[in-house]
């Protein structure tokens, strides 16, 4: 397992969404098992926190499909991590949140000078 890249954090809007619009380049030599979003929380109170809400695994893009070519895919998440206990006036009671989402993304190989998709090698073991 290797990270590949990262987002700076990002605090959500008022309408509780995030926007990361980024794009991870990687050049890769074997064609790899998965693919893996994870979406992370930061808690940065006095003890710094990270704690991992969901992990999103990604289609792996054929050989011929390129960045030009990959159609916008959607794929829903949901987290019901145990959220801080809240006050009521009636007393005490624990509320769970659910966080949820839709992660909007397209996956595709880069293109040569003569437009070939630039993915690593085909092998009898590639999509086996």
């Amino acid at each position: 397992d290797k990270e590949v890249s990262r987002t700076h954090v990002l605090r959500m809007d008022s309408s509780f969404s995030v926007a990361f619009n980024a794009r991870f380049n990687a050049a890769l030599a074997v064609w790899p098992r998965s693919l893996v979003f994870q979406l992370w929380e930061s808690d940065t109170g006095t003890i710094r926190r990270e704690t991992m809400l969901g992990e999103l695994f990604l289609p792996l893009p054929s050989p011929t499909v390129t960045l030009q070519t990959a159609t916008e895919t959607s794929m829903q998440f949901s987290c019901d991590r145990r959220g801080r206990t809240e006050l009521s006036p009636s007393g005490t009671s624990t509320t769970t949140k659910v966080m949820a989402g839709t992660l909007s993304f397209k996956c595709g190989w880069q293109t040569d000078s003569i437009g070939r998709a630039r993915c690593p090698p085909v092998t009898a073991e590639t999509f086996g």
